[in-house]
């Protein structure tokens, strides 16, 4: 991923940028009886981007989801943020004025889910065909 800032006031240019790292994963794992296990996590290093300075970031979420094929329904169990680790902070000084701010996100959730599937789910069977109507004029 790559992201582009654009600082329009000329004021707040000065000072360092430096490149940070965001960091993704998705991982499941199946388990016995139907089930399966998620883990999701994100991560943001510290950044500085001309006069701002702002704090590491991460959030780890998971879930567990149980499948009953021959009733289909799908049942879930889901926390997000179970760290509680969203507390941003951002840091500047521009014109002698400083400015700190503190941000305490609350974005805890804990979700129960139910999945019914109506009608009949078949596999597709993929079938390679030329679709390409000049093939043959060679």
């Amino acid at each position: 991923m790559l992201i582009l800032n654009s600082i329009s006031d000329k004021a707040a240019v000065m000072g360092k940028t430096l490149p940070y790292l965001y960091a993704y994963s998705n991982n499941q794992l199946k388990l016995p009886e139907n089930i399966t296990f998620s883990l999701t996590g994100w991560a943001l290093t510290k950044r500085n981007e001309g006069v701002y300075e702002r704090n590491a970031l991460m959030q780890i979420d998971t879930s567990l989801t149980k499948a009953f094929p021959k009733s289909r329904i799908n049942c879930s169990l889901s926390w997000n943020d179970i760290f509680n680790t969203l507390n941003a902070t951002e840091a500047f000084t521009l014109n002698n004025i400083s400015s700190r701010g503190f941000y305490f996100d609350n974005v805890r959730e804990f979700s129960i889910a139910v999945r019914y599937a109506f009608g009949v789910t078949r596999e597709s069977k993929f079938r390679n065909k030329n679709v390409d109507g000049n093939l043959n004029r060679l």
